[in-house]
């Protein structure tokens, strides 16, 4: 009827199954993984370093882009300008720019510039007198 016939090996083949570790290959996977550990740690700080500075560029980009933008949308740039102050009576006074002789403002003296008128009156009655 039957008969029993031993198995016969058709075939080694290696498959990925579970083995033990034995103390000394468990330590060394823990070191290494407390090793890859420090590295992700210094990375994730060193990224965080390079995120903050890209952030700050960013931000000094972007301030430039609007200080540019202003100018050239209006065709305007504050600068510098030379005005004459001119005492127009005894309280009021005249800015007046110096490149395009226009009138800037006109407006009450400032307490300083009334003194400096009133010296510039003395001077003219001594050098008369």
């Amino acid at each position: 009827m039957w008969s029993y016939a031993p198995p016969q090996t058709i075939q080694t083949v290696t498959r990925m199954l579970s083995v033990k570790l034995t103390p000394e290959e468990r330590e060394a996977l823990g070191v290494k993984l407390a090793t890859t550990i420090q590295d992700l740690a210094t990375k994730v700080l060193a990224n965080k370093g390079a995120r903050d500075q890209m952030k700050a560029d960013e931000s000094l980009l972007a301030a430039t882009i609007q200080s540019l933008s202003f100018p050239v949308k209006t065709g305007a740039e504050i600068r510098p300008v030379e005005v004459e102050v001119q005492l127009l009576d005894g309280d009021r006074v005249q800015e007046i720019r110096l490149d395009t002789g226009e009138i800037v403002v006109t407006r009450v003296a400032y307490p300083s510039e009334q003194q400096l008128a009133l010296m510039a009156q003395d001077v003219r009655v001594t050098a008369k007198g």
